[in-house]
């Protein structure tokens, strides 16, 4: 295993924190409230929080009320066991979810399936990257799974956001190292360890030759589009959330215990003994279609103004990750008044379900009313939905439909803010 040095979880300059984000969040977007925007070098400067949670939260089952639990185990065979008034055992085919993600903060690995893994970066060699989790202790993950590495994140969870998003849409066909004055380095990574990455770089007219960079020079590490861009997120599988932050897309599971063992696609094994490692399970496939793995048949949004918004997949339309009534969603649809998004139904699902919602990031600002069409017949009309409030949770029949519609429509100040979230917008068979 590689080497690893770690520096401290905090750096200043003059004795201000600094923050490596290039983005500033939208014009749009208000101010939030005067929170620290650190640079935060490694990732468990938070962990005696996250590791003190209690394990009983909402489990969300298909057909039923929602109601508190503690997940006990689960096999091999797919089942989950639960305790909370009594226990029950349960095929992850009738769960929505149980639980709720945890905020990642500090050093992180981000996967190109959309999964991220708190880790402190220990080294690079060939097409391996060496890390170490306190969850998994240390790690050798495959370049080819992995999209970015961020070594210096704000902890500020909209800035985050942005920075991730900026990252990710660099494009080329080479590696690249985001350094923490804002320079950036192309190239090909060679190898690295706790001191110095070396990447193979040109510079000016002259030819190529190996670079060493400080590691505690280096914001971000981000790996070659090119060759991340067939790793995609399954429709299947089980998204699992940690209590660290980590947040992993598994083809398989096992939990008995503190004994947590689990296999990641490609094949990778990975093992843990920690206590109630486990905060968040969110099955995929079975009784459960997700609108955001759909490609949608249609969408027209009409400006208030002049500005358009797009629809977003898993994200609000300013692109950040969903949030509402201080909770993490992994699943959903982002829209802004006033739109219209219509996906092909095929006449295949009795129940369309989600949980409405103006999200978090306009801070407790926005109005919308939304709408359900199946076919050409409006099935739901809600009330106005206002940033701030809980989010409301729905069931509309569609048995029969050829096609789904989900309008979001103004209701107080224009469009003032109206980022209206479709938390977990699902499809039941």
């Amino acid at each position: 295993m590689i080497a690893r040095r770690y520096t401290d979880p905090k750096r200043q300059r003059g004795g201000v924190d600094v923050d490596i984000s290039a983005e500033s969040r939208a014009e749009s977007t208000p101010t939030p409230p005067r929170w620290r925007f650190g640079l935060v070098l490694v990732f468990f400067a938070f962990q005696s929080t996250a590791f003190g949670q209690a394990t009983s939260t909402t489990l969300r089952r298909l057909g039923q009320p929602f109601s508190e639990a503690t997940l006990i185990a689960a096999g091999a065979d797919g089942t989950l066991r639960f305790a909370g008034g009594e226990e029950k055992t349960l095929p992850a085919s009738d769960l929505i979810s149980w639980g709720a993600p945890v905020e990642a903060e500090g050093s992180q690995v981000h996967f190109a399936d959309g999964g991220v893994l708190v880790a402190g970066y220990a080294g690079l060699k060939e097409d391996r990257l060496g890390v170490f989790s306190t969850i998994f202790g240390d790690l050798d993950l495959p370049l080819t799974q992995l999209a970015v590495v961020v070594l210096r994140s704000p902890t500020d969870p909209w800035r985050r956001d942005a920075m991730l998003r900026r990252l990710l849409e660099l494009g080329g066909d080479t590696d690249r190292l985001v350094l923490e004055n804002g320079d950036e380095l192309t190239g090909l990574l060679i190898s690295g360890d706790g001191e110095k990455i070396q990447l193979e770089s040109t510079l000016g007219a002259k030819a190529k030759q190996a670079v060493d960079v400080p590691v505690e020079s280096v914001a971000a590490i981000v790996f070659n589009p090119a060759l991340r861009a067939k790793a995609r997120a399954k429709t299947n599988g089980t998204w699992l959330g940690l209590s660290d932050g980590s947040l992993i897309q598994m083809e398989a599971w096992t939990l008995e215990g503190a004994s947590l063992a689990l296999t990641r696609t490609g094949g990778s094994s990975w093992k843990s003994t920690v206590p109630k490692a486990v905060r968040f399970v969110q099955p995929l496939g079975g009784q459960v279609q997700y609108l955001s793995d759909l490609t949608p048949e249609a969408y027209r949004h009409v400006p208030y103004l002049t500005r358009e918004w797009p629809y977003q997949l898993d994200r609000t339309v300013s692109g950040a990750r969903l949030r509402a009534g201080g909770r993490l969603y992994v699943k959903g649809v982002g829209m802004h008044s006033a739109s219209r998004l219509t996906f092909a139904l095929n006449r295949e699902y009795s129940r369309f379900e989600a949980e409405l919602a103006i999200d978090d990031e306009t801070h407790g600002q926005g109005s919308v009313v939304v709408r359900v069409f199946a076919d050409a017949e409006e099935r739901y009309r809600s009330p106005i939905v206002r940033g701030g409030e809980a989010p409301v949770a729905i069931s509309v029949d569609v048995s029969g439909a050829q096609r789904l519609s989900l309008v979001v429509d103004h209701a107080d100040r224009g469009d003032q803010l109206d980022r209206a979230d479709w938390l977990d917008a699902r499809l039941i068979k």
